[in-house]
C-alpha cells in the first residue's frame, strides 16, 4: 500500500487581481487544489484587494517581487500556471510578451527547484512572433500542460510544443468549482428577468479600440430604441481597457447606460440571468452567461473564442471583423427585446457533460501520488 501524504503547498500563479475571467479561472483552480486536499497561495497583480475579497494568502506577482517567488516555489509540492492566454505576443511598444515572461521565469524556477509537480493548466496559445518563441519553450518545463481549446493546439505545433499538449475545455465552465452561493443552484433553474428590461454588454478594446467603440455605439442605441436599458459589464477593470469605452457610452447616453465594474466574476452571474440579453466580446463574459443560463451572443474577434461558435450555435456566434457584424447583432436585439427565450437547455446539458470532465481530470492531477 502507498502511504505516501498528498503534497500539503501548492502555488497558484496566473494573471489574477485585474481581469475577472482570469480570477475566474484562478478561483476554480483553486477550489479544486483546496478539494484535493491542499494548502494554496495566489500570485496576484493586486494582492491587498484580492485578499481583502477572497481571504487566503496572496503575495505579488510583480517581477520585482521575485526573490519571494523563488522562497515559495522552493517549499511548494505543486506550481500551477493558468490559466488565460499564457503564451501571446505583447500589446506594447517592445514586442516581448509581459504574461509569456512571467510564466517561462516560474516555469524555470520550478523547474530548477526540483518541484515534485509542475502544471500549466487552463492556459490559451495564441499565434506568437519569433520574438517570443524563446520563452515559450520553457513550457516544456511542466509535467503537463492543458490548453482549453482546438486553436491553441494548432498554434502549439507552431512553436514545437503539441507533443507536451493535452486538450481540455476551458475550466471556467466547470460551475461545480465555483466560490460557494453559486455552484448549487445556477444550472437549470429558470430564469427571472429584471422588471426593467436590460441587456448586458462587454466589449473589448484590445487592438480595435476605434472599431470597438463604434460596434458598441450602435449596440447601445439599438438596445435603448427597442426599450432595453443597458449595463456595460468591465471583466478587465483597468481604464485603459473597455472602461475607457464605456466612459463614453456612459457620457452620451446618460441614465440608460449603467457601468457595472465587479469585485469578483461570481457576483455578474445574478445580472446576467436576470437580463433580456447577453452580448459579449470577452471570452469569461460569455462563459459566465453560458452557465447562468442565458442565450449569448458571442461577437467574435479572436481564435480563443472560436471554440464557443459550436457552444452558442450559428446565428448567435458573430465575426467581430465581418462588415455586417453590427447589423447581425442590431436585428438580434430587435428579436429578443420582449421575448423572454427561457434557458439554454442545449448549453445546460453540455455543461454538466464538460463539467464534470474538468472536475474529472483536476482530480486526476491534484490527488495522483506516484511520481510523474
Amino acid at each position: 500500500m502507498n502511504n505516501k501524504k498528498l503534497p500539503s503547498q501548492a502555488i497558484i500563479f496566473g494573471s489574477v487581481g485585474v481581469n475577472r475571467g482570469d480570477d475566474l479561472m484562478n478561483r476554480v483552480l483553486h477550489n479544486a487544489c483546496v478539494r484535493a486536499g491542499y494548502e494554496v497561495s495566489i500570485a496576484s497583480i493586486d494582492p491587498t484587494s484580492y485578499a481583502a475579497i477572497y481571504g487566503g494568502d496572496v503575495f505579488s506577482s510583480s517581477k520585482s517581487n521575485m526573490l519571494n517567488w523563488f522562497k515559495r516555489i522552493y517549499k511548494a509540492d505543486c506550481v500551477i500556471i493558468g490559466g488565460g492566454t499564457m503564451i501571446q505576443n505583447d500589446f506594447g511598444r517592445t514586442g516581448f510578451s509581459g504574461i509569456l515572461l512571467y510564466a517561462s521565469s516560474v516555469l524555470f524556477m520550478a523547474a530548477m527547484l526540483r518541484v515534485p509537480r509542475i502544471y500549466v493548466i487552463g492556459i490559451g496559445i495564441n499565434k506568437i512572433s519569433r520574438k517570443n518563441w524563446f520563452f515559450a519553450q520553457f513550457f516544456r518545463f511542466a509535467d503537463v500542460i492543458l490548453v482549453r481549446d482546438a486553436a491553441s493546439v494548432h498554434n502549439a505545433r507552431m512553436v514545437g510544443l503539441s507533443k507536451y499538449i493535452t486538450a481540455s475545455h476551458d475550466v471556467g465552465l466547470a460551475a461545480s468549482l465555483y466560490d460557494s452561493g453559486l455552484k448549487n443552484d445556477t444550472l437549470g433553474t429558470p430564469l427571472s428577468h429584471a422588471e426593467r428590461p436590460y441587456v448586458c454588454l462587454s466589449i473589448a478594446k484590445e487592438k480595435s479600440e476605434i472599431a470597438a467603440y463604434g460596434l458598441a455605439k450602435k449596440l447601445v442605441s439599438a438596445s435603448i430604441g427597442a426599450g432595453l436599458d443597458v449595463r456595460l459589464l468591465a471583466m478587465d477593470i483597468r481604464e485603459e481597457e473597455e472602461l475607457g469605452i464605456y466612459r463614453k457610452l456612459k457620457d452620451e447616453f446618460r441614465e440608460a447606460v449603467t457601468i457595472v465594474i465587479p469585485k469578483n466574476p461570481f457576483e455578474l452571474v445574478p445580472m446576467l440571468r436576470a437580463a433580456r440579453l447577453c452580448i459579449g466580446m470577452r471570452l469569461h463574459f460569455c462563459v459566465l452567461s453560458v452557465v447562468a443560463g442565458q442565450k449569448v451572443v458571442v461577437v467574435s474577434r479572436e481564435q480563443k473564442t472560436e471554440w464557443l461558435a459550436e457552444f452558442v450555435g450559428k446565428e448567435r456566434f458573430i465575426d467581430f471583423f465581418s462588415a455586417t457584424a453590427g447589423d447581425q447583432v442590431v436585428k438580434i436585439i430587435a428579436e429578443n427585446a420582449t421575448v423572454d427565450n427561457g434557458l439554454d437547455q442545449t448549453a445546460i446539458t453540455k455543461l454538466k457533460r464538460i463539467d464534470a470532465e474538468i472536475t474529472s481530470k483536476l482530480q486526476e492531477l491534484l490527488q495522483r501520488n506516484e511520481a510523474l
